[in-house]
C-alpha cells in the first residue's frame, strides 16, 4: 500500500477494538483490530447473537485482516453517475461531514434508481452500512431526489426536505 493518510476510529463493545482506516488514492483499505486480542466481550445470550458477531469481528494485530473498498464503488461504468450525485449541491452538509466517504451501493429496478453513499467511520460488520444518504429518482427522466435509509433497514429510504 501506499497510504496517503491514516487513522484508526474507536469501535464498539470494547476500548481496544478500532478501526484503522487507510487512504490510498481512490481506495480505502479498512480492517478491524482488538489491541488486547480478547474474546468477545458480549454474553451468549440468546437475541444478541448479531452483536456476538460484531464484537467477534475485530481480530488480535497477528490475525488482521485488511479489506479493500474503493471509494466510487467496484463498477467503473457508473462512476460519472456517482461523481454527478456526489456533486450536487444538495449533498453539501454530507460532503462536509463525512471523512470516509465511500458509495454504498447502487439500487436500480425497472425504471427508478438510487444511489446511497456512506461514511466508513460508523459502518460495522454483520450490519448493513449504517449511515445511508444518497439521492433516488422514480424514472429516467424525473429529478433526483435527497433520500436517506433508515438505520439497519436496507429497503426503507425517505425523502430529506430541502
Amino acid at each position: 500500500m501506499s497510504v496517503e493518510r491514516l487513522s484508526a476510529v474507536a469501535q464498539p463493545f470494547s476500548p481496544f477494538n478500532w478501526k484503522p482506516i487507510a487512504v490510498e488514492g481512490d481506495l480505502y483499505h479498512e480492517a478491524r483490530l482488538n489491541l488486547a486480542g480478547h474474546p468477545p466481550l458480549v454474553p451468549r445470550l440468546p437475541g444478541l447473537g448479531p452483536l456476538r458477531a460484531i464484537a467477534g469481528s475485530y481480530r488480535p494485530p497477528a490475525e488482521l485482516r485488511w479489506r479493500t473498498r474503493p471509494r466510487d464503488g467496484d463498477r467503473p461504468e457508473l462512476h460519472g453517475l456517482v461523481a454527478e450525485r456526489w456533486a450536487d449541491p444538495r449533498f453539501e452538509p454530507f460532503r462536509r461531514f463525512a471523512v470516509y466517504p465511500s458509495l454504498s451501493r447502487v439500487d436500480g429496478g425497472g425504471t427508478g434508481a438510487c444511489i446511497w453513499f456512506t461514511d466508513l467511520r460508523y459502518d460495522l460488520p454483520a450490519l448493513p452500512d449504517t449511515f445511508r444518504y444518497g439521492f433516488c429518482r422514480d424514472a429516467c427522466d424525473l429529478p433526483w431526489r435527497l433520500h436517506r435509509l433508515r438505520y439497519f433497514w436496507q429497503r426503507s429510504g425517505q425523502p430529506v426536505p430541502t
